[in-house]
């Protein structure tokens, strides 16, 4: 199944898929690292971090 979001333009924007190491740097580096470096070190955009950590 894929994941889809609308974009600004309207037209919709395929998600990448968290890996189980993305999550769990996710977990061992919140409040540790600020939300942008770990959104650099994950090649993440930050909504997709800020996003993701609210799951």
């Amino acid at each position: 199944m894929k994941l889809f979001k609308a974009t600004r333009g309207g037209g919709p924007m395929q998600t990448k898929p968290w890996t189980d190491e993305e999550l769990a740097f996710l977990r061992e580096n919140w409040g540790r690292l600020s939300r942008a470096e770990i959104a650099q070190h994950l090649s993440r955009s930050l909504p997709s971090v800020k996003c993701m950590r609210m799951n």
